[in-house]
């Protein structure tokens, strides 16, 4: 988990009688934020299968890091040149004749401790306060699904969520 129990405790005071429930709930609200993204938070590598439209492939996940490589399923080559437009989860191509071949991608993305946005990590916290808040009303922790998260919550989340043509 990119935000820890102890990361926690230095934006909110926790009382330590209730730790084993915050650190549940810490879990709970990682997942939920996972959840309302729809995308992996942690570094990792994806392998995707794309056809290039445009001179360009749109990857599933977002903050790419690095393309470790690029094949060309057509022709069964290596492609070598490839930009990575960061704002848009975009892989650019240079060559034209990639237009419409069918592209195998192996690439990282994610974030690391020390690139996890600070704007999830507010959202992380208040969606762990809203949890915490309805457990002490004895509201069951399962029926706070993303969908009945407070607005102001999601708002924060709308610049990270992935997007789709």
């Amino acid at each position: 988990m990119l935000f820890t129990y102890e990361e926690l405790q230095n934006y909110i005071s926790l009382n330590a009688e209730d730790e084993n429930t915050d650190r549940m709930l810490l879990t709970s609200s990682y997942n939920t934020l996972k959840k309302i993204l729809n995308f992996e938070l942690e570094e990792r590598n994806y392998t995707e299968l794309h056809t290039v439209t445009d001179y360009k492939i749109i990857t599933e996940q977002i903050n790419i890091i690095e393309i470790i490589s690029i094949v060309d399923m057509n022709t069964k080559e290596k492609i070598e040149h490839a930009v990575i437009d960061e704002m848009t989860n975009t892989i650019l191509f240079i060559n034209p004749r990639l237009e419409r071949h069918v592209v195998f991608v192996n690439y990282k993305a994610g974030y690391i401790k020390e690139t996890f946005p600070e704007e999830l990590k507010e959202a992380l916290i208040r969606i762990f306060l809203y949890k915490k808040n309805q457990l002490n009303k004895s509201i069951n922790i399962e029926e706070t699904e993303s969908e009945k998260l407070p607005d102001y919550i999601k708002q924060n989340l709308e610049t990270y969520k992935r997007k789709r043509l």
